[in-house]
Formats: C-alpha cells, structure tokens, sequence
C-alpha cells in the first residue's frame, strides 16, 4: 500500500471528510488552499484514523497528508508543493 492509497482509503471512508470534499469541483478555486489545509490540520492530522492509515500502508502520516493534499477534488498543487505543505503542517 502507498501513502496515495492510504490517502485514497480516508477519502472514502472518513464521511466528514468526503463530505467536506464534496463541496470542492476538482481545479484551482480561490481560497481552496486555505480552507483544505486548515481542515486537514484541525480534523485529520492527530486522528487514530491517519495514524491507522499510515501505518497500515507503512509510510508516515506526513507523507499521507501530503497525498492527500493532492488528491482532487482536495489537491492544492503539484506533488512538490503538496509535500511541502505537508511538512509545513507537521512543523
């Protein structure tokens, strides 16, 4: 398992999180960025469910964070900036 497939599973399964996906169309949107990463930190980052998740796919809860950064309708930019972002969130 890779962390874009543990990225995927959360995707899927979290319904807060589908739900919040949901309301974005896939593409750029003004202040996506902003409103994806700040759900991202105060509702998925520190959940039982990432730390699940990355474990089970063996890869760290920074590295599926930033996979889901960049999973549409969620993706705030390039694999690049995604993992970037990521680490930021984590510092």
């Amino acid at each position: 398992m890779s962390a874009k497939s543990a990225a995927a599973a959360l995707l899927r399964h979290d319904v807060e999180l589908a739900a919040f996906a949901a309301q974005f169309r896939p593409g750029w949107q003004q202040g996506k960025r902003e409103a994806v990463e700040a759900y991202v930190q105060e509702n998925v980052m520190n959940t039982w469910t990432l730390t699940l998740a990355a474990e089970a796919a063996g890869v760290t809860e920074e590295q599926v964070v930033a996979a889901l950064l960049y999973l549409e309708p969620l993706r705030t930019g390039s694999t690049c900036v995604c993992r970037g972002r990521a680490a930021d969130l984590f510092a």
